[in-house]
């Protein structure tokens, strides 16, 4: 399984990156630690690059490589753009898979430069160039590929704008957390979704179920 998330650990020229807060540490705990099939996690946001190689994540110690990429501060000299003054840069990393050998080959490349590498273009000079081409250990041959949700599609509704729009959930357990979230759709094809919510049903004698550290989405929603 691979996870692509937007933040997850700071840039790091050597192996061993810090967690991002407050995603990185949080997506570790909640889902990487528990789903053995977790082999792969690229990331952005941080201005840089970083690369861990952990081998006993999970319960198979199959290993799990987080990768960072974020390329936003990279500038290149005008000259090589046709520009006037200094102009952004932004390559892509290229990841080739040898499942036979278990190995992922990581290329930094920039298809508008057409060349690989990009440290010389780092103005903060934190890297030696390793980092733009690496090959790192990767298991795939002895994961099994299973996905599960315990998510389902409530209900749908259509309404004139202004209106409001009320769908029943049925068959709700007693003293239990549900998370439920809404996306709304316009006549004219705009999309837009709502900030997850959450509550808890009442208990067999229609009392207020409990909330605490033993609901599975206490730690996604509590932020005390």
């Amino acid at each position: 399984m691979l996870i692509s998330t937007t933040e997850r650990h700071h840039p790091d020229a050597a192996r061993g990156a810090a967690f991002s807060a407050p995603d990185g540490s949080m997506l570790y705990k909640t889902v990487v630690e528990r789903n053995p099939n977790v082999f792969l996690i690229p990331a952005g946001h941080e201005h840089g690059v970083g690369t861990n190689v952990k081998p006993k994540v999970g319960q198979v110690g199959n290993g799990v490589v987080e990768l960072l990429a974020d390329y936003q501060f990279y500038t290149v000299p005008a000259d090589r753009l046709g520009l006037t003054q200094i102009g952004g840069y932004n390559p892509t990393d290229q990841l080739q898979f040898n499942v036979q050998r278990s190995e992922l080959t990581v290329d930094t490349y920039s298809p508008l430069l057409g060349e690989f590498g990009a440290n010389e273009y780092d103005t903060l000079h934190r890297y030696d160039g390793r980092e733009d081409n690496m090959v790192l250990p990767v298991d795939l041959t002895s994961r099994t590929t299973t996905f599960q949700t315990d998510s389902v599609a409530i209900g749908t509704r259509t309404v004139t704008s202004g209106q409001v729009a009320t769908v029943p959930w049925e068959r709700l357990k007693r003293d239990t957390a549900y998370a439920w979230f809404v996306t709304a759709r316009s006549a004219d094809g705009g999309v837009t979704a709502s900030e997850p919510s959450v509550f808890v049903t009442t208990d067999e004698h229609g009392r207020p179920g409990k909330w605490d550290t033993g609901s599975p989405l206490y730690p996604w929603f509590n932020r005390s």
